[in-house]
């Protein structure tokens, strides 16, 4: 049965409410960082960017978004940049300029269009200059550490686990610099070649409507490459957005079908949203005290779950509500196949006392989703990654999250792929469904017990 997902009529480029992990008001920080002082002592500007990097946090994935890099130069410690974006390769520097309300608020229109300017300006030169840094310790062999945001509020040593040396080129990373100005002006910028710029208000509801950190990098590459056109003013984010939209439409409706891609754009049912991003919340682990898994596959999961526009994050929550249903309509377990832009997402759901024991549960979860995973290679004809997600609902109500990637390559024998069809089906790609695999009389039993057929299962029926 394929549920559809409704989604609001709200193509507008306007905050909403944020239903994910935590509505934040537009003063607060909740998220401590530890390059930079504490909400009480801080500066406006180090204020400011704490909650740029919150924002593309909160609204995307937070182990993408990266504090400072240190440098020490003499006795002295230097911060790099004002935080960083980072996606396997792929990354960003962010630069945040702010005035204070109480200058700002006495400046005249001129005095405000002249304030942006300069320090716009003087954000690209520190953004260049970051990268420059950044790449000088990579060659000499020294690569600067970063930790995500979400490891700033555990303890140190898990803290020193989540940190990512940066050993990839920078030097063709975009700086993208914020702007807060307390008149919000709309201002004509020159164009920078390297550099996306956008006021704070801008950037938050960029990030409301993307809720990706991959679709953040893309949307900055593509409106710098010129599509759409790079002369848009500050404070105006919603003209070169209704065009990213369109285009980014467009390429969906090739990938996933017209359907649910007429969606993008549009802010979706946050309830369907949130279902979907509780699988990213799930990937950290329990007490969010440890990763619960090794950092590459760790990144490589988030990855694989951030790198989807919202409107299929949308349509995959309501998909992930169906199979919800069904295991509290049969008490049993369910599972289920759909396509996330073209790579495979397996979803086994069931209640402890089915199954209560974890090792026989995740042997379930891997043969399915490798099984799976050959399945869809074998009628797509090329390789991508395949996620298995497992949920086992406990007694006390609460959810046990395990997660299986399975990369291009895998090979298994014939007994295995075997035995998982005949206890989850034979999966049809082309219309996502399982059906019952045919077994001779004469064949042995898939089951594994080595008898025929028509002396095990076959005689049972």
């Amino acid at each position: 049965m394929a549920l559809q997902a409704s989604v609001k009529d709200d193509t507008s480029f306007e905050p909403k409410p944020v239903g994910l992990r935590r509505q934040v008001s537009k003063d607060e920080e909740v998220i401590s960082d530890s390059s930079s002082t504490s909400r009480a002592s801080g500066s406006h500007g180090q204020k400011v960017e704490i909650r740029v990097r919150h924002i593309a946090a909160m609204l995307g994935v937070p182990e993408f978004v990266y504090g400072q890099p240190l440098v020490h130069k003499g006795a002295a410690v230097r911060e790099v940049g004002d935080g960083i974006l980072l996606c396997g390769v792929s990354g960003a520097i962010i630069q945040v300029k702010s005035r204070s309300r109480n200058e700002g608020r006495i400046d005249s229109p001129e005095q405000a269009n002249r304030w942006i300017l300069k320090h716009i300006e003087r954000a690209v030169r520190q953004g260049r200059g970051s990268k420059r840094t950044i790449e000088a310790h990579r060659r000499a062999g020294n690569p600067l550490a970063v930790t995500p945001v979400r490891a700033m509020t555990i303890s140190a040593s898990t803290r020193f686990d989540s940190e990512v040396l940066l050993t990839e080129d920078c030097t063709h990373w975009p700086t993208i610099v914020v702007v807060d100005h307390p008149k919000n002006p709309q201002v004509n910028v020159p164009e920078y070649p390297d550099a996306f710029c956008i006021s704070l208000n801008d950037w938050r509801r960029l990030n409301e409507h993307l809720r990706s950190i991959n679709f953040l990098l893309r949307y900055i590459l593509t409106a710098l490459s010129g599509r759409p056109a790079k002369d848009v003013r500050i404070g105006c984010e919603a003209e070169r957005y209704s065009s990213f939209i369109a285009t980014e439409a467009k390429h969906l409706s090739e990938e996933i079908g017209t359907e649910r891609a007429s969606a993008f754009g549009i802010l979706p049912d946050m309830k369907a949203v949130s279902i979907y991003r509780d699988l990213i919340e799930s990937t950290w682990g329990p007490n969010d005290e440890s990763l619960g898994l090794p950092i590459g596959d760790y990144t490589d999961i988030l990855d694989f779950l951030d790198d989807v526009p919202v409107a299929v994050q949308s349509y995959t929550g309501y998909w992930l509500i169906y199979q919800r249903e069904q295991l509290l309509g049969l008490r049993r377990r369910v599972s289920g196949l759909t396509i996330i832009v073209n790579r495979p997402l397996i979803y086994m759901v069931d209640f402890f006392d089915n199954c209560p024991n974890k090792k026989e549960w995740l042997a379930m979860l891997w043969g399915l989703t490798a099984v799976r995973s050959m399945e869809w290679r074998s009628y797509k004809k090329e390789e991508s990654n395949t996620l298995g997600v497992g949920v086992r609902v406990m007694n006390d109500g609460s959810e046990e999250y395990s997660f299986i990637l399975i990369r291009p390559g895998i090979s298994l024998p014939d007994s295995l792929v075997r035995q998982t069809q005949w206890i989850f089906g034979e999966m049809d790609a082309r219309l996502l469904q399982a059906r019952q695999p045919r077994v001779g009389r004469n064949e042995r039993c898939p089951c594994g017990s080595q008898k025929k057929f028509k002396r095990c299962h076959g005689a049972i029926r």
